[in-house]
């Protein structure tokens, strides 16, 4: 409790500082004092220059004058050099802490979750998205705060303090009369501290909705565009915007009464300038002083009201860090790093599960293994079998110790797994799941996870013996090929040979392969399962497998069931007990094949694909002739469209820039009367005095109302114009890209992930090019116009020096912000690279945590972080420090000059001061205006990406008015079914080198069923793609009744079609919710009768909520067979004419899939049917099959006739025999 309460402090983010940070911060701090006393200590001189200047002209002692001029100028150009040195301390020191401690944070924070047990990432508390979160937004959060909160708090903080106290240096009379008015100058503070922040962070929580239903959407194309669910997804997405539009005009309003209540300000003056007046006249207080002493009160006052909103963000930090540090400290309850325990000095390999009972710590009620019993003797075989969530992998994560039995034991020769030092325990052992769970690296790198350092020989030796060599050897880069996120380029065979490389190139004394060759093809398979075979001679082997062909040599087979091994033996043994478990199961997959193959990989092709994706490598092989897409160029958008993109909001845009002329305006002559009160302050006559005093006085406060009112009407409209220019933008980019062929999203650039960002940054940076910024502009173009005005109309010769000074102020603050900007942007990337290897490693987590690669991951990570951080540092404190020197020494030459017409009599004091402030206001503001070149440069790039998208036509619309219209009226009548495919080439539009079709003929009479089967590569899934036309062919045509699918309504033909995957795509929502995708209008009775056909109403009755269980993101709280299910009642509630089955039973087990192939048969009646199917008995019912090879129909016939046939059918059939 005690360490929380320290960690929840706000000195415990500074955790990880070392000496050398210690150092930096105290120079940091020193620098951000020195920073924010200079503005006040440069008063002093500017008090002394104004009373040179006002009493030499009254005294006309023109002698003298120069010489105090040039005096206080000179201190100006001392000042000036001395800021320069502290506030480059300040840049530099802060931001160079910051990321320092930052970097070790992150690694830290990731090296503790790596070392958590795997019943830690079961939780709820510990999702991908929120570890994730902690290492990317939790950990920027504490360096921005590091770096630019904490100094600028300091800074801030020290001007305040400094300012009440050089205020009562200056008056201290005037400083206690006004001391009261600090309140008012604390209102903005105050009110964009609370209100603000809430409606922020509300806001920000509508907008991460928001994105979860696009970024789940846009992952998973292919399934919205099969179902048809574009319009639910653009529905949902348009009514949480909605919600924000709300929030933001909220923002707008609270915004304009924060930044408009800062024109109280003027208000104050009024007060100090009448009351200085008094003070001047019978107390005999000098002009200067009464100055210095109202500015520094006043910023002062501004100051700590921008000091105060800040101690939020230490707060924020604090928390954040608390999470981190939760992590940090969480000592794992099966901790690999631990020291403690014994190793075996040799190990024979006998593993035994006693009696052992367990629950999922997640589950706690819901027991998995009950007394399972095992032996396996040493150097021997073991296989698990039975149905699906038995408790077949619960075992083998169990003798990994990634849990703790509830009771029993598991023991690895005669030891108990948890007297065994974990790390050494691990590392003898070898896993292979069924889930490969590879890293975005190259080939060579995931082999190398299993053993790191291993030499290049050893690698190609371990992929040599998986299978994956010849394969590996087409990629552009063969073994240092980067595969992409997740393995994302390689199809799923070959992923399974890289993992099944990584387990053997690590030599375990126990192998452990669950489900490890699923993902192969017969081919495949046989020749990985003699590597198998070989690599586990003289080692312990335990398999976890559905297909009973590949544990038929197993020294022992164990029937699961229920959590309990039921029955014992060698195949030839359970196969004689006709009663019992094993024969039953082998009497299902006679009936119902279970030999799960994926795309098998054909050495003699020369492209291979992936079943889902069309991303893969290959050599150079035929081209198609048609030709290719040409790329959607935009030109640069004009700013006509620009402006009539926003013309519905153009009332709002009006009132927002006049009040922004208005409010631009308020500086200068706020300037202008500054200069005003501080010369009548000279004037001998006192009459004189309070006249013009009076005046200046009503001109502040007039300043002071116009201020508030404006800026409410100026940011209320532009914040209701730019929220719903917002949505416009967003809305109508959303709805574009979900016309889109799928063939877009198969470009890099038109990920899931960009293409979220996309939506959420062009969206805004158009908002902010068409209200924030046109806004300032205005503002600042009114401000320089109208002080340009005055000063030349006051003193022409003073303001024309003024003027060409500016340029080089304006400059260096337009470099600090924009210098600022790129390095911050090129740290960003870096973090998000190593982030990206940080999600990876969380993502794979029990792969990490089986082959204790932590250290390997850690040493990516570590080398993704480093290479900007010192640069960014650099510039910080060089910007910081250029900046206000310049500016001090710009003051220096002015009123140098400004003597120099006094003495000369061209101008008057008043004059000089005048002109002065004017000129001097708007220098930040020509700053920050120009300051937006880079925002402008930003802005036109995301309306040229919005324009892209906008203007893009599909090269497959949706829908068109050009379209032929099904026979019939009635909904059943509008597809028959037939569906004919005539002499269709086709290769991927990524790879258009790598055809996959060639001359591809066949054709499906409607009603009928027909099989397609082959190797990897040889374009069966590509078949179902081009009927649902994700893609168009390159030649030939593919027809429905007849009719060219290019001349369909693809909307209505797609509600007529229904498709079930192999890999099942399970949305955020609940289990309802994901069976009523495929019929949205579909009632709850045929929802329940649509699961219970696919054999997945009980198991969702058994679930917490039944029908109304959440499914969790991606379905992460469903088992492979649930989701799988889920699927299945999906396409029957859809009610379909024609329906596809890419391998839909893939992740049953036997008795699962006997049931839903029941199902599936009876939905199949009346219906088209196209299924792609590797295992070769389940296409015995159908009315043909057709063997795809090298992207052709080789054989076609009914199961019977290509028995007989004797060709490549039988030889496939023989394979899985």
């Amino acid at each position: 409790m005690e360490r929380r309460k320290s960690s929840r402090s706000f000195h415990g983010i500074f955790r990880y500082a070392d000496g050398t940070d210690m150092l930096l911060m105290l120079l940091g701090t020193l620098g951000s004092i020195g920073d924010g006393c200079s503005t006040n200590c440069l008063l002093v001189f500017a008090s002394g220059v104004m009373n040179s200047l006002g009493y030499g002209e009254t005294k006309q002692n023109h002698g003298d004058l120069m010489k105090d001029v040039g005096k206080y100028c000179l201190y100006f150009v001392y000042l000036g050099l001395t800021v320069l040195v502290v506030a480059f301390m300040e840049g530099y020191c802060w931001s160079r802490t910051s990321e320092r401690q930052v970097l070790r944070m992150r690694y830290r924070y990731l090296e503790a979750i790596l070392r958590q047990e795997v019943g830690f990432f079961d939780s709820q508390e510990a999702t991908t998205s929120e570890i994730v979160n902690g290492i990317s937004k939790d950990t920027s959060l504490i360096q921005e705060v590091l770096s630019e909160k904490v100094p600028i708090f300091l800074m801030h903080s020290s001007v305040f303090i400094s300012g009440i106290a050089f205020s009562i240096y200056f008056s201290w009379k005037l400083s206690l009369v006004a001391f009261p008015l600090l309140l008012l100058l604390l209102i903005p503070g105050l009110l964009y501290g609370k209100y603000l922040l809430r409606l922020s962070q509300r806001s920000l929580s509508k907008y991460a909705k928001a994105n979860a239903i696009v970024e789940q959407a846009l992952g998973s194309v292919k399934t919205i565009y099969s179902f048809t669910a574009e319009r639910g997804v653009v529905e949902r997405f348009s009514s949480i915007l909605d919600e924000v539009v709300r929030l933001e005009i909220g923002q707008g309003i609270a915004k304009g009464l924060a930044i408009g209540s800062t024109g109280l300000s003027f208000a104050i003056w009024a007060f100090m300038a009448w009351y200085g007046s008094r003070l001047v006249m019978y107390n005999g207080e000098s002009g200067g002083r009464i100055y210095a002493c109202g500015i520094s009160f006043v910023l002062g006052g501004l100051s700590l009201g921008v000091a105060l909103p800040e101690l939020k963000h230490f707060a924020e930090a604090s928390v954040a860090a608390s999470r981190i540090f939760a992590c940090i400290d969480r000592v794992p309850k099966i901790d690999v790093d631990t020291p403690d325990g014994q190793t075996l000095d040799g190990v024979r390999g006998e593993v035994c599960f006693e009696r052992v009972r367990f629950a999922y710590p997640s589950r706690p009620d819901s027991p998995v293994l009950c007394d399972f019993d095992l032996h396996v003797p040493a150097g021997k075989t073991a296989a698990l079998v039975g149905f699906s969530g038995s408790g077949k992998s619960t075992a083998v994560a169990l003798l990994q110790r990634f849990y703790d039995v509830d009771a029993g034991a598991v023991t690895i020769d005669g030891v108990d797994v948890r007297k065994l030092r974990l790390a050494w325990a691990r590392g003898v052992m070898g896993l292979v799941s069924q889930e490969h769970a590879l890293f975005g690296a190259s080939v060579a790198e995931n082999i190398r996870f299993g053993k790191p350092g291993a030499t290049d020989e050893e690698v190609i030796a371990a992929a040599t013996a998986a299978n994956a060599h010849n394969f590996i050897r087409q990629l552009p880069e063969g073994y240092e090929t980067k595969i992409g996120e997740r393995g994302a380029l390689l199809s799923g065979g070959q992923k399974q040979r890289i993992a099944i490389a990584r387990a053997v190139i690590k030599n375990p004394s126990i192998l452990l392969l669950d489900e490890a060759t699923s993902a192969l093809d017969s081919e495949s398979e046989k020749l990985v399962q003699l590597a198998l075979d070989h690599a586990s001679l003289g080692r312990t082997t335990l398999v976890v497998a559905h297909r009973l062909s590949t544990i038929r040599n197993a020294d022992v087979i164990a029937v699961v069931a229920r959590g309990t091994v039921v029955e014992t033996g060698t195949h030839a043994e359970l196969a004689h007990r006709p009663s019992g478990h094993y024969a039953r199961l082998m009497k299902l997959q006679r009936q119902f094949s279970s030999l799960s193959q994926s795309d098998p990989f054909d050495p003699g092709s020369a492209c291979s694909f992936p079943r889902s994706t069309p991303a893969s490598f290959a050599s150079p092989a035929l081209r198609s002739d048609k030709p290719e897409p040409v790329p959607c160029t935009t030109a640069p958008p004009s700013l006509y469209r620009l402006f009539k993109l926003s013309s519905p909001e153009w009332k709002q845009c009006l009132v927002g820039s006049a009040s922004a002329v208005v409010f631009g305006s308020i500086q200068p002559v706020y300037a202008f009367s500054i200069g005003g009160m501080i010369a009548s302050f000279y004037l001998a006559n006192h009459d004189a005095m309070k006249a013009a005093v009076r005046h200046y006085a009503l001109i502040f406060a007039s300043l002071s109302a116009a201020s508030m009112l404006s800026n409410l009407s100026q940011h209320s409209a532009f914040a209701r114009a730019g929220a719903r220019i917002t949505r416009r933008v967003r809305l109508r980019m959303l709805e574009k890209i979900l016309t889109f062929e799928p063939a877009w999203f198969d470009e890099d650039r038109n990920s899931s992930g960009s293409l979220c960002s996309r939506l959420g940054r062009d969206a805004s940076m158009v908002k902010t090019l068409l209200v924030d910024r046109a806004s300032l502009a205005v503002q600042a173009a009114t401000g320089v116009l109208v002080a340009a005005s005055l000063g030349l109309a006051v003193s022409w010769r003073l303001a024309l020096v003024m003027i060409a000074s500016q340029p080089m102020i304006v400059l260096c603050y337009y470099l600090k912000r924009i210098s600022l900007a790129r390095a911050s942007a090129d740290l960003a990337r870096a973090q998000d690279r190593s982030t990206q290897i940080a999600v990876e490693a969380v993502y794979n987590h029990r792969i990490v945590a089986s082959f204790g690669c932590a250290p390997m991951v850690l040493r990516l990570f570590e080398g993704a972080q480093v290479g900007v951080q010192r640069r960014k540092a650099w510039v910080a404190g060089a910007t910081m420090g250029m900046s206000p020197c310049l500016s001090f020494l710009s003051w220096a030459l002015d009123f140098w000059y400004g003597g120099r017409l006094v003495m000369a009599g061209t101008v008057t004091a008043g004059d000089v001061f005048k002109t002065f402030f004017i000129l001097v206001s708007t220098g930040k503001v020509i700053a920050e205006a120009g300051s937006m070149t880079s925002d402008l440069a930003k802005g036109a790039d995301a309306v040229a990406s919005v324009f892209e998208v906008v203007n893009r036509n599909s090269s497959i619309p949706p829908t068109s008015l050009d379209v032929f219209v099904m026979q019939g009226d009635s909904k059943e009548q509008r597809i028959l079914g037939k569906i004919e495919l005539k002499s269709v080439s086709f290769a991927y539009p990524c790879r258009p080198e790598c055809p996959v079709l060639r001359g591809f003929s066949l054709e499906v009479k409607a009603g009928a069923s027909v099989g397609l089967v082959g190797g990897s590569g040889c374009g069966k899934s590509t078949v179902i793609a081009l009927i649902q036309r994700f893609y168009d062919v390159n030649r030939g045509s593919v027809t429905v009744d007849g009719v060219d699918v290019r001349e369909l309504d693809l909307r209505r033909y797609r509600a007529r079609t229904a498709l079930v995957g192999q890999e099942p795509v399970m949305f955020s929502g609940t289990v309802r919710d994901n069976i009523a995708l495929g019929n949205p209008d579909a009632k709850e009775e045929e929802i329940i009768e649509a699961a219970r056909a696919a054999n997945a109403h009980d198991f969702i009755s058994s679930l917490k909520d039944g029908y109304a269980t959440d499914c969790g993101e991606r379905g992460a709280q469903l088992s492979g067979g649930q989701k799988q299910r889920i699927a299945i009642a999906r396409a029957i509630v859809r009610g379909a004419a024609v329906l596809m089955l890419d391998e839909a039973t893939s992740a049953l087990d036997a008795e699962s899939e006997r049931a839903v192939q029941e199902a599936l048969k009876r939905m199949m009646v009346g219906r088209t049917t196209v299924v792609v199917a590797h295992r070769l008995d389940s296409v015995k019912r159908l009315d043909s099959v057709a063997v795809v090879v090298e992207g052709r129909v080789a054989e076609r016939g009914t199961y019977a006739q290509l028995m007989h046939k004797k060709g490549a059918f039988f030889n496939l059939v023989s394979l899985q025999k």
